[in-house]
């Protein structure tokens, strides 16, 4: 409470001081609400029965259509798939690539004992998203932006393996334009997997500070400048993932990629507009981490923001 105290420039009584952080707090909750929302309308009430038709068409893409650019991955293989700034070239780009993919990070082997894994797990099916919130991950409903089955797993010995074969992969910057430094992989790995149907409707992923200043985290304020999506799965028709223009995304032409399991498609958080395309048949099971980086000294650590 003291920073409250400081901000008033008076010291006020313990009820009063409580009340005057629930009141903050609530201001605080309601402008984060409004940057999520990002000018879209959320009704938490919705549901899967009652989303209207021309909601779930903006949400649930479908396929590629003849504006999108032609990207073909299948050789495993790292491969530059968005510029930096592209859809802004006076903006000096924060790294060469606000898109790539990468080389095979996983084993096909690797992959199934990964989908066991999470299989044999508690599979959360509801429409939210997991945010980080004061006590951690906290979920938080979408309005049906997101139909598929999801599941948490702390994991820093993956960790530190995935962060290794990165590294021998290549094409992750060890230094941004601004002079922040890549500082490791953080170790919470989501698990999703797909259904026929479902999907993840267009987003900026956002940037959350790592809170945990024990001694063995080196990612204490550290920020995921990246995010991770790396295929497990591939037996499925439909679900790429889309990368879109407009809304201040870097992207300039619309790209859907499809990675072959055990490779990933990697994209910038805050400024690259994406989606999970809709899952035309099939399971489609994926997982996402964070690349982390210092933190940068301006306003650039942002919530996730909806774009539709």
């Amino acid at each position: 409470m003291e920073h409250l105290t400081a901000a008033l420039g008076v010291a006020l009584a313990p009820h009063a001081m409580r009340a005057a952080l629930h009141a903050w707090r609530a201001l605080e909750q309601q402008r984060l609400d409004l940057e999520i929302a990002n000018g879209w309308e959320i009704d938490a009430a919705v549901t899967a029965s009652t989303l209207r038709a021309e909601d779930r068409a903006r949400f649930a893409l479908g396929e590629p259509d003849a504006a999108y650019r032609q990207v073909d991955v299948s050789d495993c293989a790292w491969h530059g798939i968005v510029p930096g700034s592209e859809a802004y070239p006076a903006r000096p780009p924060l790294s060469p690539w606000a898109v790539w993919t990468t080389a095979r990070l996983l084993t096909l082997a690797e992959c199934r004992r990964w989908i066991e894994r999470a299989d044999s797990m508690r599979l959360e099916r509801g429409d939210f998203i997991f945010k980080t919130g004061r006590g951690g991950f906290e979920r938080m409903p979408t309005g049906m932006r997101r139909l598929s089955q999801t599941c948490l797993v702390e994991d820093a010995d993956f960790a530190a393996l995935i962060e290794g074969r990165l590294y021998s992969a290549g094409g992750v910057p060890e230094t941004l334009s601004d002079g922040r430094s890549f500082r490791g992989v953080r170790p919470s790995f989501l698990v999703t997997k797909y259904e026929t149907a479902e999907y993840f409707a267009p987003h900026f992923d956002g940037c959350s500070v790592v809170r945990d200043d024990t001694a063995h985290c080196a990612l204490h304020g550290c920020v995921g400048a990246f995010t991770c999506v790396l295929y497990l799965s591939e037996d499925f028709e439909g679900g790429a993932t889309h990368y879109l223009a407009g809304q201040g995304s870097e992207v300039a032409q619309p790209v859907a990629v499809r990675p072959k399991p055990g490779c990933a498609v990697v994209h910038r958080t805050v400024t690259v507009l994406h989606a999970g395309g809709r899952l035309e048949r099939g399971h489609k099971w994926i997982m996402q981490f964070a690349l982390c980086y210092d933190a940068p000294e301006d306003d650039s650590v942002k919530p996730l923001r909806w774009g539709a």
